[in-house]
């Protein structure tokens, strides 16, 4: 089972700092999973929507579990705290923050229901590390693609631009200089693959690896989940920032001939920059050699 996912639902809750911290955490949390493991919707899928750019469809299983996950990981922090404190057990139940969580899981039927489907936690992070790993050899070509330049030259920093990373052969100075910049760039093959997969997450994919971070999920596993988790949520203008980078990569790689999910907020985050070094002229000239 896929449901039809809008970030941008998702974004504002998180934004709207109203809203309760340990909540604006799970919802971040589950759209943190959303950008990992969404897709574009398929063609049936876009017939029935006026902006089909705006949707993911992604997994029931996987957005449950994250929900679940994280509801488990930060209820388990708020019961640490009181044992560390020497509180009485019961006051844990009593903790505005966990009656915040507790609430909003027995709110429905459906909510409950999360809990009953969802993966284990060591599931999910199982999936997430490999689903990641897949992500990490796609993100260079996003890089690449977004630092390139296009002025005096006949690329125009496309996926033909993102792909000359593959010009040279295992074993030559100059793909060994490719490599030096780009340890984790999958082979030629795996690259293909990754127009169809990533492409319209590529501003989610480069900030996961090349940016903030803060579209990045981490393991539930992780002795800090919880914290991490809580702090990125809590860092209203860290997550504005991200928003404003996410539309400044956005633009520019459609400008390179990429499509990407549109954000669609009622209070419009304006692009912003990201700190963008150029590349650099032995990684240039590595992927323009040609034998004599």
């Amino acid at each position: 089972m896929y449901r039809i996912y809008n970030v941008s639902d998702a974004l504002e809750f998180v934004l709207d700092e109203q809203n309760s911290l340990q909540l604006r955490a799970i919802r971040l949390y589950e759209m943190q999973i959303a950008v990992l493991f969404g897709h574009k919707l398929n063609e049936r899928q876009r017939d029935k929507r006026e902006f089909p750019n705006r949707y993911l469809t992604v997994s029931s299983d996987i957005l449950n579990s994250a929900y679940a996950c994280a509801s488990i990981k930060l209820l388990q922090r708020i019961d640490r705290a009181y044992k560390i404190d020497g509180n009485p057990a019961t006051n844990y139940l009593d903790d505005s923050n966990a009656k915040d969580i507790l609430k909003n899981i027995l709110r429905t039927p459906v909510s409950i229901r999360k809990f009953a489907v969802a993966h284990s936690p060591r599931t999910l992070d199982l999936k997430l590390q490999i689903r990641r790993r897949h992500q990490r050899r796609c993100a260079p070509l996003y890089d690449f693609s977004l630092r390139y330049d296009v002025e005096d030259t006949k690329q125009k920093g496309g996926w033909k631009t993102a792909l000359s990373l593959f010009n040279q052969k295992q074993g030559t100075d100059a793909h060994a200089t490719i490599r030096k910049y780009y340890p984790y760039l999958g082979g030629e093959t795996v690259g293909k693959q990754c127009r169809k997969e990533w492409d319209f997450l590529a501003g989610f994919v480069w900030n996961s690896h090349f940016g903030s971070q803060i579209f990045q999920p981490k393991r539930t596993g992780w002795a800090p989940f919880a914290k991490n988790l809580l702090g990125k949520a809590e860092d209203l203008p860290g997550l504005r920032r991200a928003v404003g980078e996410y539309e400044f990569v956005k633009a520019r790689l459609e400008e390179r001939g990429y499509e990407l999910l549109t954000l669609n907020l009622a209070h419009p985050v304006p692009p912003t920059a990201p700190t963008l070094q150029p590349l650099s002229e032995d990684l240039l000239d590595a992927v323009s050699y040609k034998e004599s």
